[in-house]
């Protein structure tokens, strides 16, 4: 039979070892110890790389882009990549090689934007005092210059309105002479048409457009095709937005008629009779325009409303009256009908003022009927005046002309 040697544990000696053995109850708060100061001496050796670390992260590159014009130079500025990661800290090795590989062709791009198709780009690095120092030079060339521009129209207003044409042609901003460059190409092409499309062709749209630009000769020809399409004719309105008030009101006061011929002017005077009413704190107008659809084609209101109640003051001080205290109160929804009612008042060292107006809703073609009464005293000279009022009036605004009857 095999013996076998049972060893006792290590940690549980016998007391006949003279005690030189540790328990295992004392064994644990040792090795909590130990742990506790590995762990203080990482926290430490951490919190001494920090600094070094925040100081390697802070140190990114700087750029200085030198190139003329300064509106060049200030495209450059905001929009190379190498420029707009400059302040961030946490740019790799590989990461400013590939930005800087990038500079040349990036310049390139944005250089024609603005008619320099021909730049000469050098890009230099340098280390100064553990900083990378980033010196981007552009040579723009010369600029491409406008020799030719051609527009051109078809549709119905060759025959119906050359008076439209000929305000797109007008409203086209470049001339042959004029500097190219892409911003101002967009702006010229979508003021064209937007003058086109004030009256009557609001469904107008560019069917073709092209800028051929010579590298060689810095030479640019531009030519725009637009296409009119149907006459559009103004329809009802569609309200939406009217919650306290009626919504004949922007009936009443719409100087539009179904079958009126598009026309902006008419729009604008629209959402100004609108805003002149007390109701209504904006007003938003959209217009269908739908190519397929110009017959009487709907007007969409949205009207954003004041509350029933509102209470305006102020005060202040004039040199030739002195201290001054005004203020104002307006209740919209007077009887239940929307008829606005109104006291305001002004106290001020010279004079005294206060009136009371009680008006009714604009009725057929926006007129307003209303009756009021003021009292007002003044101290000139040691002699005061006292003035009081009252009367009725009948008033109506419109795109030119305003009327009052009192």
């Amino acid at each position: 039979m095999a013996g076998c040697a049972i060893q006792q544990p290590r940690g549980r000696r016998s007391k006949a070892d003279g005690g030189r053995g540790v328990s295992t109850s004392m064994r644990t708060p040792m090795r909590r110890w130990l742990r506790a100061w590995l762990a203080l001496g990482i926290l430490m050796l951490t919190l001494a790389g920090g600094p070094a670390y925040a100081a390697r992260a802070a140190a990114s590159y700087k750029v200085d882009v030198e190139a003329s014009p300064r509106s060049l130079r200030k495209l450059l500025e905001e929009h190379l990549d190498i420029a707009r990661f400059a302040k961030r800290p946490d740019i790799s090795d590989d990461q400013f090689e590939f930005l800087i590989t990038a500079t040349p062709q990036q310049v390139r791009d944005l250089a024609a934007t603005q008619g320099y198709f021909t730049p000469i780009v050098r890009t230099d690095v340098r280390t100064v005092e553990k900083t990378r120092h980033v010196t981007v030079n552009v040579d723009p060339g010369p600029q491409t210059v406008i020799t030719s521009i051609s527009l051109s129209f078809r549709g119905p207003v060759l025959t119906e309105d050359p008076a439209q044409e000929n305000a797109a042609r007008f409203a086209f901003s470049l001339h042959e002479g004029d500097p190219f460059s892409q911003a101002g190409w967009d702006d010229a092409k979508n003021a064209s048409l937007k003058a086109l499309q004030a009256r009557r062709y609001l469904g107008a749209k560019i069917y073709h457009a092209e800028a051929r630009v010579d590298p060689r000769t810095h030479e640019a020809t531009l030519s725009v095709a637009y296409e009119s399409g149907p006459t559009f004719t103004m329809g009802k309105l569609d309200v939406s937005g009217t919650r306290r008030y009626p919504e004949q009101i922007v009936e009443n006061v719409n100087p539009i008629s179904v079958g009126d011929v598009y026309d902006v002017q008419r729009i604008t005077e629209l959402q100004r009779q609108l805003q002149n009413t007390p109701y209504y704190a904006s007003v938003a107008i959209d217009v269908d325009s739908d190519p397929a659809k110009p017959v009487e084609t709907p007007l969409h209101v949205k009207v954003s409303e004041y509350p029933y109640n509102s209470i305006r003051g102020g005060v202040g001080y004039s040199t030739d009256n002195g201290a001054l205290v005004q203020g104002a109160y307006s209740y919209l929804n007077t009887f239940g009908k929307a008829w606005p009612f109104t006291i305001d008042g002004r106290v001020d060292q010279v004079q005294q003022y206060g009136q009371v107006q009680l008006a009714m809703p604009p009725g057929h073609r926006g007129w307003t009927n209303s009756v009021l009464a003021s009292y007002t005293t003044t101290d000139v000279s040691d002699t005061r005046i006292y003035s009081i009022r009252g009367g009725v009036q009948r008033t109506r605004t419109s795109q030119f002309i305003d009327y009052t009857y009192a």
